[in-house]
């Protein structure tokens, strides 16, 4: 493997544990479309696995608790997010030991973690819908601009 490949991955999982998504580097990975794309599902789906957690864990319902926690796992795995990965997996040994108590503390502390992510995804779904808007509005202009003129004049 390249020194520079190495050194990209250390850049990589060195933003990961400053709880960052490395959004240049998922977009040269994949490309800034497909990029948003993903983040936009991550955030779908992390929003209504941590909903039905929450309910999960105050009905006390354990197979709830499982299916929602491994279910949001992956994704926070799929991204290289292992803090957040490792906090998801604990929910379901707590709740399997029914310290409730306890696993509503790490339910607590993953939304916390998850807080600064989703508000940086968001931002870049941002920047780009505006720098989007901004290309579309100066490609409108451009073609009116270079209309032929009406031969009626």
């Amino acid at each position: 493997m390249p020194v520079h490949s190495c050194l990209t991955k250390v850049k990589y999982w060195e933003n990961f544990k400053q709880n960052q998504l490395d959004f240049a580097e998922l977009s040269r990975i994949y490309g800034q479309e497909e990029a948003l794309e993903i983040i936009k599902l991550f955030l779908g789906v992390t929003g209504t696995f941590t909903e039905c957690i929450d309910l999960a864990l105050t009905s006390k319902d354990i197979d709830a608790v499982n299916h929602f926690a491994y279910s949001i796992k992956g994704p926070f795995s799929s991204l290289q997010l292992t803090a957040l990965s490792d906090l998801a997996s604990k929910l379901p040994k707590l709740a399997a030991k029914h310290k409730w108590k306890d696993a509503k503390k790490v339910y607590g502390q993953l939304l916390e973690l998850y807080k600064p992510i989703k508000s940086q995804m968001e931002e870049e779904i941002q920047k780009s819908t505006s720098t989007r808007t901004e290309f579309s509005n100066f490609a409108t202009r451009r073609r009116v601009s270079k209309a032929p003129e009406s031969s009626l004049s």
